[in-house]
């Protein structure tokens, strides 16, 4: 089986709070998550680092694919 990360583990190593990536899942945005039950969440190593790659930008007027500049 592969590494996952509860929400504590996962949320310094994309760089944000354990809220806030509480608060993603709710609005259906952030890196894609396990619901093991109704209250275990977990990470998996590899949608966490697919979701960092899609955030690289090579400038900071970049928006990201599908996005209008």
């Amino acid at each position: 089986m592969k590494p996952v990360s509860t929400t504590v583990q996962a949320a310094p190593r994309v760089g944000f709070a354990p809220q806030t990536l509480r608060v993603w899942r709710s609005q259906g945005v952030g890196p894609s998550f396990c619901k093991l039950s109704a209250n275990r969440v977990v990470y998996r190593e590899e949608d966490l680092e697919s979701w960092l790659a899609s955030k690289v930008r090579t400038s900071t007027a970049d928006p990201g694919p599908g996005r209008a500049a």
